[in-house]
């Protein structure tokens, strides 16, 4: 089975969720979303929590269709949110 990671992208949390391949939720979490500095940490702590879920749950690269993100605003074709 191949498994997925879903981020709902707010003002102030990070919702993340850990899904099935047919679209059942197994897992969910929050992180603060840290907005200062322009919010140039968000990423980051979005990739460290996946990857210390991924760590903590011995989840190898080969299990992984991907991970999508919602963000709240519109969004270039260089994938750069203009506005929240």
């Amino acid at each position: 089975m191949k498994y997925g990671f879903g981020v709902d992208l707010g003002g102030t949390t990070v919702k993340i969720a850990y899904f099935d391949e047919t679209g059942n939720m197994l897992d969910k979490w929050e992180i603060p979303t840290v907005t200062a500095g322009g919010g140039k940490q968000i990423l980051p702590d979005i990739a460290a929590s996946v990857a210390g879920y991924r760590r903590d749950h011995n989840i190898p690269d080969e299990a992984l269709l991907g991970l999508g993100i919602g963000v709240p605003g519109p969004v270039d074709s260089s994938g750069t949110v203009k506005r929240c």
